[in-house]
């Protein structure tokens, strides 16, 4: 049904067909309405109507959500100085993603100064999706925002924004919205900036929360700051206990560290607490130590996985011995471990392989026969 199809000659027949049972009519008259605000005004007002008033009573009134959307667009198309105050309590409270836009293109024409008053908390609050990038781009051509404000814009909104680089004096603000709402986006804009902001950032490690730390020390390992990189490993192996660090720094030294400097540093993390780290210093430290000695002691599994493959580096037949032995061990990741160890002594190991074929135990046969079946391709 149309509007067409309801005949409007005065205000009382505007009204009666805004509390039509049909909902679709309603929509259609509100519609009509939203394209020629001037008409349906100068017809409420010639009897007296307070047609803007009458609307925002129906809205409040009308139980079909649907149906919002089109109450705010008729009543933001008239020229009432009302609709401004209308347009801040939509925007403010409304879940309704097309309400929200609505109302946000009523709301840009105010001053960058009441936008900011306005717009600023809820970006803060980041509570809405649609909300919180609507109110970015409503402050995205703002001049002179708060620091932390306009880092969250520029992560939250469609448009570039120019914000404040980072800095001692800024630090702070960048590194709460580093952990705010949109780490992913606020950290690609601070790699993006050319005004040394990153840098910055890593200069300031003593001060950084682990979490930043963390990614920080990828950043540089991976893809930043060459000439930063043995700086900041050093620095890493020296001060810090975060697993996730170590681990990082210790796969780092191979490439960014002297031997010297890299067995000085690392040797001391083949007792270290955790694991990782444990496993790390023995799979990247390219270390001299009893590494038979650490296995008896160590009861880790990833710590000795790492082991047998160290012991397989060195094509000794004390080491084939060694490794062959956990053929037998009640842990299978120790008894695959041992059999891919075995395959990569090839050829010295083939004697010793051969020879467990024919074992009565069937786990280090079973071993025995995997290690065949990966030498398989090269003989």
């Amino acid at each position: 049904m149309s509007s067409q199809e309801i005949s409007i000659a005065t205000a009382a027949d505007l009204l009666a067909s805004l509390r039509h049972r049909d909902p679709r009519v309603r929509a259609a008259i509100l519609q009509a309405s939203a394209q020629q605000p001037e008409k349906v005004q100068d017809l409420a007002a010639r009897e007296g109507v307070d047609l803007f008033g009458e609307l925002f009573a129906l809205r409040k009134e009308a139980t079909e959500s649907q149906l919002r959307p089109y109450y705010v667009q008729a009543l933001l198309s008239m020229n009432d100085m009302r609709a401004d105050d209308l347009a801040t309590e939509e925007f403010l409270t409304t879940d309704n993603s097309n309400v929200i836009l609505l109302t946000a293109r009523k709301l840009s024409g105010l001053p960058a100064d009441e936008r900011i008053d306005l717009f600023g908390p809820v970006i803060m609050t980041a509570a809405n999706q649609t909300r919180t990038r609507a109110a970015a781009n409503l402050l995205a051509d703002c001049q002179n925002l708060p620091v932390q404000l306009g880092i969250r814009v520029a992560a939250s909104s469609d448009h570039q924004v120019d914000i404040a680089p980072l800095s001692q004096s800024t630090l702070k603000e960048w590194v709460a919205e580093l952990q705010g709402p949109y780490p992913r986006r606020t950290r690609q804009i601070l790699l993006a900036k050319d005004d040394g902001s990153f840098e910055t950032l890593v200069e300031s490690w003593h001060q950084l929360p682990l979490q930043i730390k963390q990614w920080a020390l990828s950043e540089v390992v991976q893809q930043y700051m060459d000439a930063n990189k043995a700086w900041l490993i050093r620095k890493v192996l020296c001060e810090e206990n975060d697993s996730q660090l170590l681990v990082e720094a210790i796969k780092a030294s191979v490439d960014d560290l002297p031997d010297k400097d890299r067995m000085t540093l690392l040797t001391k993390y083949l007792n270290h607490s955790h694991p990782d780290v444990r496993a790390a210093a023995v799979s990247y430290g390219q270390l001299v130590f009893d590494a038979k000695g650490m296995y008896e002691e160590e009861p880790d599994l990833r710590v000795k996985v790492a082991l047998l493959s160290y012991l397989s580096q060195e094509m000794m037949a004390e080491n084939i011995e060694f490794i062959a032995l956990q053929l037998g061990d009640s842990h299978w990741k120790i008894r695959s471990a041992a059999s891919f160890a075995l395959a990569s002594m090839a050829p010295d190991s083939m004697p010793v392989i051969v020879e467990l074929l024919n074992s009565d135990v069937m786990t280090i046969k079973a071993g025995a026969i995997q290690a065949m079946k990966r030498l398989k391709p090269a003989y």
